[in-house]
């Protein structure tokens, strides 16, 4: 993978980076699998369901063997509305899943199903924690939102 050339995100240092800001975006040097749509029009609203994909890695210790051999795995949730936001969850569309561990879900993909059936893929997952909607705590990812003009951007392409 190369990383896409996206000026205002190379400058950055690591360090300064909010949670939200934790993303870069890849570009494939060839085709692995059969792509999904890239769409950054798909972002759901809240009530609409989200898949996500990612791997189950919480407390687990793999040698480099094991690591290629971990299986991937889809989830799904409901994007919420909460009644407040904190700092790391601005500009974040908030998923309610069931409470647990997800780090291996970071830099996952976040996608909805389009009108016949495909997966548009339209944000990254780059957050887990709390939300507070109508009282209730619900445990989210949160998914940054892939920028509206990504297919107008300037890739690299070193190879």
């Amino acid at each position: 993978m190369l990383v896409g050339n996206f000026v205002q995100r190379m400058s950055m240092n690591r360090s300064d980076l909010a949670t939200r800001e934790d993303w870069v975006v890849l570009l494939g040097t060839r085709d692995r699998f059969v792509p999904n749509v890239i769409d950054p029009a798909a972002r759901p609203q809240p009530g609409n369901r989200v898949i996500m994909g990612g791997f189950f890695l919480a407390g687990m210790k793999f040698t480099r063997k094991d690591f290629w051999q971990i299986p991937s795995a889809v989830i799904e949730g409901t994007v919420v509305d909460p009644d407040r936001r904190s700092e790391d969850q601005v500009g974040l569309v908030l998923i309610q899943v069931p409470a647990g561990r997800y780090d291996g879900f970071s830099g996952g993909p976040a996608a909805c199903l389009g009108w016949q059936g495909e997966l548009r893929v339209w944000g990254t997952i780059v957050y887990q924690g709390y939300a507070d909607q109508h009282g209730v705590r619900r445990y989210v990812l949160g998914a940054a939102p892939l920028p509206d003009d990504i297919r107008d951007q300037r890739l690299w392409k070193s190879y």
